[in-house]
């Protein structure tokens, strides 16, 4: 009889565990969260808010987008993240890493011109160097470190289109009034699009945000042999 006793209690245990394992994420209320649940058509949306409660039903996050309060069937997620505040990108950083960039290629303009006045043609190859790093790097760097690929990949696109014009455009014998004109206007170009991605990079720094999932608290119970020939119920949590 208690073995049966038994037998009943770990199956309802079981199951109980069962049902939850999957719906109890380990963060705490207050939380910034992002959830993964399937909408009314079954596909995957995502809800960010700030976690109110989690229980074995439901997980309830005041929505960031417009501060309502969803209510969220727990069996029905698919994902929990939550916000690593310690990750975020500084806006400063950003700055600095534009300034940086601008001194490296001023830096790499300096030397070649005092290389062209009394050092040989060779030494002016570290300028070029820091140069093109700088004129290069300078527009898509910040926005790179701030986690917006896109936009560093387009200011790096622009930054490739503006240097094709110069090199298109350069007149080393002089150059008429148009090619002075539309050297101008490259230049300009090149400032504005650096300009542009220093601003883009210190948006996405503020806007940034690192997910790291996490894993729900599993339960686990079953039959276990006891001293005696009698049984017993066990149960673990697994994290």
């Amino acid at each position: 009889m208690r073995a049966v006793l038994s037998g009943v209690l770990a199956l309802a245990l079981t199951l109980f565990a069962n049902a939850t394992a999957q719906e109890i994420p380990r963060v705490k209320p207050g939380s910034v969260v992002r959830i993964t649940a399937p909408d009314v058509h079954g596909q995957s949306k995502q809800v960010i808010g700030t976690l109110v409660s989690a229980n074995a039903d439901t997980i309830v996050v005041t929505s960031e987008r417009d501060g309502a309060t969803l209510s969220i069937p727990a069996p029905a997620v698919r994902r929990t993240e939550v916000w690593d505040a310690t990750a975020r990108r500084s806006v400063v950083r950003v700055v600095l890493i534009s300034a940086g960039l601008g001194a490296t290629a001023a830096l790499g303009a300096l030397t070649i011109d005092r290389a062209g006045q009394s050092l040989p043609e060779a030494a002016k190859w570290p300028g070029m160097v820091l140069v093109g790093a700088g004129m290069l790097a300078g527009p898509s760097a910040p926005s790179w470190y701030a986690g917006n690929r896109t936009a560093a990949l387009v200011h790096l696109g622009v930054t490739a289109a503006l240097a094709t014009g110069f090199a298109v455009s350069y007149c080393p014998e002089g150059c008429t009034d148009a090619e002075e004109r539309t050297m101008v206007l490259l230049m300009g170009g090149y400032a504005l699009n650096w300009l542009v991605g220093t601003v883009d990079g210190a948006v996405s720094a503020a806007r940034y945000r690192r997910w790291v999932e996490v894993p729900p608290i599993r339960f686990r119970a079953g039959v276990m042999p006891l001293p005696g020939g009698q049984s017993g119920v066990g149960i673990s949590v697994r994290f």
